[in-house]
């Protein structure tokens, strides 16, 4: 009888050991779990139904939790994470929220790691195309001096843009460049085609097809000056009895402009024919030029013309004494 209360108190301070030791494991099992923290994780958009886009401004980041054992933790590769979105079945959308998800979850989970998965929201719209002109914007200058660009042809003139609809409605104009400083005469260069809002930004999120224009800039040597004599043109005849007495041009010779081999071959310049069908007055009349082919006027393209009539009949201061 007399044993018992020193093998009861035997028992009671093993069972406190074990107690303690139990106690001592937890601590340590819970010091040793951790939380790790992705940051700016792409998410990648998987299986979205033909006809469809997702509506972005770049890429689609997010930052995930994970827990679990430190020494876990510490062992996961950060460019191995890699969430994404699954878009089976989904529909044109605005704002609605799609659930992350994780390839590595099921062998993080046999490590003791789980992860705090969330949700994105995305916008989801129909693709569309639509036939936009293209135009041709030039920079720097020509090479030489005795050049000059006249415009230039495209080909393709339109592009297909492709894109969500929103973006597509978005673009205004496709352009292209043409750097004037590299143009030789006869040449032709190819650019990319950029897609342009009302603000001459580009156009995100949309595709030109073709994606790259043919450009065959005209360059033709400068056109030379010279100042040509203006001749009046007429028709008709003043009335009976009258006469023309008198012609004054002004300016009597105006400035042309004009391939070099055509200004040659010239000296005057006509205007259109004046009617002098039965004028009995003097009369100014302001009339147009008409330069001869591959010839224009440089600074004008009218001059006055006064006309002074006289009667035949008038009579004449006697001669002799």
């Amino acid at each position: 009888m007399s044993s018992r209360p020193g093998f009861s108190r035997g028992l009671f301070m093993a069972g406190s050991l074990i107690l303690s030791l139990i106690l001592w494991l937890v601590v340590q099992l819970q010091a040793a779990q951790g939380t790790k923290t992705l940051a700016n994780l792409v998410v990648d958009v998987r299986n979205i139904p033909g006809g469809l886009a997702v509506v972005g401004d770049g890429l689609r980041t997010i930052s995930l939790n994970a827990k679990g054992p430190a020494e876990a933790l510490d062992r996961i590769p950060t460019d191995d994470v890699r969430p994404y979105v699954d878009l089976t079945g989904a529909r044109a959308s605005t704002s609605r929220s799609y659930p992350v998800r994780l390839d590595r979850v099921g062998s993080d989970k046999n490590r003791g790691i789980t992860w705090d998965l969330r949700q994105i929201k995305l916008d989801i719209e129909k693709v569309i195309s639509a036939d936009v002109g293209v135009s041709v914007e030039t920079t720097g200058a020509l090479p030489a001096d005795n050049l000059v660009y006249q415009g230039a042809t495209k080909e393709p003139g339109r592009v297909t843009v492709t894109g969500p609809e929103s973006r597509v409605k978005q673009v205004r104009r496709a352009r292209v460049l043409l750097d004037l400083s590299k143009v030789t005469r006869g040449m032709a260069v190819t650019d990319k085609v950029d897609l342009l809002d009302s603000d001459d930004y580009p156009v995100a999120e949309v595709t030109a097809q073709p994606s790259v224009v043919t450009i065959r800039p005209e360059v033709n040597p400068a056109p030379q000056s010279k100042s040509l004599v203006v001749v009046p043109q007429y028709r008709g005849q003043p009335a009976f009895g009258y006469s023309v007495a008198r012609v004054d041009v002004s300016p009597a010779s105006v400035a042309a402009t004009g391939m070099s081999e055509a200004l040659a071959r010239v000296s005057t310049i006509p205007t259109w024919p004046i009617d002098l069908t039965g004028l009995r007055d003097s009369r100014t009349f302001v009339v147009r030029l008409n330069p001869p082919a591959n010839i224009q006027p440089a600074h004008t393209r009218t001059v006055s013309v006064t006309v002074t009539i006289e009667s035949a009949l008038a009579p004449r201061p006697p001669i002799g004494p």
